[in-house]
């Protein structure tokens, strides 16, 4: 009843508002004011005006939005908190929420810190979800997703992202919303270490934004996309979002930071490369360009990157001056400057430090390598496998780091010794490299063997699948064999689930595969392809081969028993899809979506039971031809009747 009464009193104001000065002229007259000062006398004497406080908020909030155009964030941070104070009274509104999310991004600007801004953007949430109005709520969530930096609150995240989009989608929202979402789902991607996923979800962002032709907004994702491209060694890719971020900066009406950023991602891939002297150029052109822009993190982090270059350039005393700027920041953390800066000192008291770097930095591109394809070895196994390793990672992951702190230690320490002694034992120090890159080669090859393993049924996952199958293929195609594949599909298994529990679902999983796996002959290979889907590829197999070990599998497992609910005994049974080809090149991809269409006639003859697939014109995925058999349905009755299929 509160509630209601507020929204009416909330309607009434809105109306008395729209009576005495609107919105429209009320932006008009601030939009007027050309400097700072003016504006600053504006909302000095707006309080005298004869505005009610609906439309004295909605002026406040049109002074937060000038002050930010200024880049003056305190300002901005202060006119949007006077309309939030008077805006409050009146509870839930669209208004109300939009001055709880500007006022906490002013607070990002000033700090950084989730502590400080996500505060705001809970209660947003909170308030969006009292209004039940679509806008609104996609807004609040979006800006709530942006709070879950950390791995352990990756799933909190990417819930709010996934209800927001799925509200956007239902409601027709504009594409300016799903734009935002798409980049929020990347910045989780991106923190919980998944550069693929992350460069895909702002790759989506960035289509959104091309439909509204957002500028700003498709510049920030070229930045972004670049960042991760760098990450997964896409060099061509990044040099192309780099040369359009550069395309962008020269056109009429950019963004005052473009030319800033652009030159920083320049130098960024340089420093990936290892191209020293284009990394100079292009970050001393950025910092130059450093007050253009109010991303002063991005500033320190600048000054950083160059610190680097010019320890690698043997200039250890210009990297201290630039490492000194970026703390001087206070946006760095100093586990970052730290290790830097005891290897700077230590190499100023080298008489040539060029002598010392030349050999470590090619042992560093070595181990950089290592940790790279590490990482997106890692980043492409399944997301469900990552969250259950994640653990696990960060474990490795902290031991690495402390390794490569004692690596840097020593460095430091041989540099001294080198000063003192005015001779060069990098022994100790390649040693060490050497056993970091043992360490990461062991790590990376059991990382590697957990990513190609489904974590529920113990075989190979769909990406291991696919990369046998397009392997085989390949080989049955240079030496002139057909290959045939098996789709499996339990079924009825929502019926299992909903009836018996997700957990006696699980055990169906796991049993069929290892029926598959122990009926499995010679050089055929099993894996499950997602929910209760399995795959078997049968290299140099006939048609009636595969038939017949596709009805041998379907029979064995329809004599499987497990305990379901209440300790009951249930047994349950499998359709399955069988599709050959042979040819020059056997297009795999097409093979499964053939023995996928097979069994979905299977299934709709009833299921528990086999079916090859025919080509009957409907279409094939090869780009050559491919023989296939006729198409054969092998009922649960006879495992062995032939009878030819029309449709």
């Amino acid at each position: 009843m509160a509630i209601k009464y507020r929204s009416c009193i909330l309607t009434i104001l809105c109306l008395l508002s729209a009576m005495n000065t609107s919105g429209n002229e009320l932006s008009a007259e601030i939009n007027l004011l050309a400097d700072q000062n003016s504006l600053a006398v504006f909302e000095t004497n707006l309080d005298s005006r004869n505005l009610n406080p609906i439309g004295l908020a909605e002026g406040y909030a049109l002074i937060g939005a000038r002050w930010e155009a200024f880049e003056r964030h305190e300002n901005a941070h202060a006119s949007y908190s006077r309309s939030v104070s008077l805006l409050e009274p009146f509870g839930a509104s669209p208004e109300l929420i939009q001055a709880l999310i500007d006022r906490s991004y002013m607070q990002y600007l000033l700090t950084g810190s989730t502590e400080d801004y996500c505060p705001d953007r809970e209660q947003a949430v909170g308030l969006a979800r009292q209004l039940d109005t679509a806008e609104p709520l996609v807004r609040a969530l979006v800006h709530r997703a942006f709070c879950f930096h950390d791995q352990g609150e990756m799933q909190q995240g990417l819930g709010d992202a996934q209800e927001a989009m799925a509200i956007a989608t239902e409601y027709q929202l504009s594409s300016d919303l799903k734009g935002m979402v798409a980049n929020a789902t990347g910045n989780l991607y991106r923190s919980a270490l998944l550069p693929d996923l992350a460069y895909e979800a702002y790759a989506q962002a960035y289509q959104h934004w091309q439909k509204r032709d957002d500028r700003p907004d498709i510049f920030n994702m070229l930045h972004n996309m670049t960042g991760e491209a760098l990450k997964l060694g896409l060099w061509e890719a990044a040099e192309a979002h780099i040369n359009e971020m550069f395309n962008m900066a020269d056109q009429p009406g950019a963004g005052r930071d473009f030319l800033f950023f652009a030159f920083y991602n320049r130098g960024l891939m340089a420093m990936e490369r290892y191209q020293f002297m284009e990394a100079a150029t292009a970050l001393d052109n950025a910092l130059a360009l450093k007050k253009t822009t109010s991303e002063l993190r991005f500033v320190a982090l600048a000054y950083h990157l160059r610190a680097t270059q010019h320890l690698w350039g043997g200039e250890p005393d210009k990297a201290l001056a630039d490492l000194a700027r970026a703390r001087a920041s206070g946006l760095i953390e100093e586990d970052k400057l730290m290790p830097l800066e005891d290897l700077a000192i230590a190499l100023n008291a080298v008489e040539n430090p060029l002598a010392l770097t030349n050999p470590f930095e090619l042992l560093l591109r070595q181990v950089r390598e290592q940790q790279r394809k590490f990482r997106n070895e890692y980043a492409r196994a399944d997301y469900a496998q990552h969250m259950q390793l994640t653990a696990e990672y960060e474990a490795e992951l902290l031991e690495r780091q402390l390794q490569v702190q004692a690596l840097e230690l020593a460095q430091a320490q041989s540099a001294a010794e080198l000063a003192r002694q005015g001779t060069l034992n990098a022994t100790l120090l390649i040693v060490l490299l050497c056993v970091l890159l043992l360490i990461l080669v062991k790590s990376w090859r059991s990382q590697k063997r957990r990513s190609n393993t489904d974590y529920l049924s113990g075989i190979a996952n769909r990406e291991r699948l696919f990369e046998l199958g397009f392997r085989a293929a390949r080989t049955a195609s240079k030496q002139g064999q057909p290959v045939a594949v098996i789709l499996l599909d339990i079924d009825h298994f929502k019926s299992i689930n909903d009836s018996h529990g997700h957990a006696v679902g699980d055990r169906a999983i796991a049993l069929t595969a290892q029926t598959i796996e122990e009926l499995c002959r010679h050089r055929a290979l099993a894996g499950r392809l997602g929910g209760e889907e399995f795959l078997v590829i049968l290299p140099g197999s006939t048609l009636e081969h595969a038939c017949l070990q596709a009805e041998t599998m379907r029979k064995a497992i329809a004599g499987l028993e497990i305990r379901g609910s209440q300790e009951r005994k249930l047994s349950f049974t499998v359709s399955a899809g069988v599709a050959i080809g042979s040819g020059e090149q056997i297009d795999f991809e097409g093979l499964v979506h053939d023995a996928d269409v097979a069994l979905y006639r299977a299934k709709s003859a009833g299921r528990n039971r086999t079916k090859a697939f025919q080509d009957m014109g409907e279409g094939t995925m090869h780009p050559t031809p491919v023989t296939r058999s006729t198409t054969r349905d092998l009922p649960a009755s006879d495992a062995h009747t032939k009878a030819t299929e029309n449709g």
